[in-house]
């Protein structure tokens, strides 16, 4: 669902204003937990839950390997996807810092997306 509001195609427009109204009038935690979102970041974005972005690449690759060579991936076989959170910046940005991340929401909210090594347990 939150795909939809990542569209930069000619019809991305076209649907955001058809295809979500619908969806979202048939699930009202997920509309109610998008509107919390968009509102606490005074309109600039939505909330986006990484796992389940990460589960659906999975199930895609899953798919692709099944369509392109007949491969399903069983037992002993995995596809991983991962997406980065900005607790990770450090790691990909050489300019940027671990010490700018070291209080970073992420540390003290309880959530694991993105685990810094000093804060291990």
């Amino acid at each position: 669902m939150v795909l939809a509001f990542g569209g930069r195609h000619s019809y991305a427009v076209e649907n955001l204003s058809a295809m979500v109204p619908k969806r979202l009038a048939k699930n009202a935690k997920l509309h109610r937990e998008l509107a919390a979102g968009l509102a606490k970041s005074a309109g600039t974005s939505i909330p986006l839950d990484h796992l389940r972005v990460d589960k659906l690449f999975e199930m895609i690759a899953k798919g692709l390997a099944w369509c392109h060579w007949r491969v399903r991936l069983e037992k002993g076989h995995s596809a991983v996807a991962s997406t980065f959170h900005d607790a990770g910046e450090f790691v990909l940005r050489p300019d940027a810092h671990e010490d700018e991340y070291a209080t970073s929401s992420v540390r003290g909210s309880g959530r694991r997306d993105f685990c810094l090594p000093r804060c291990a347990s």
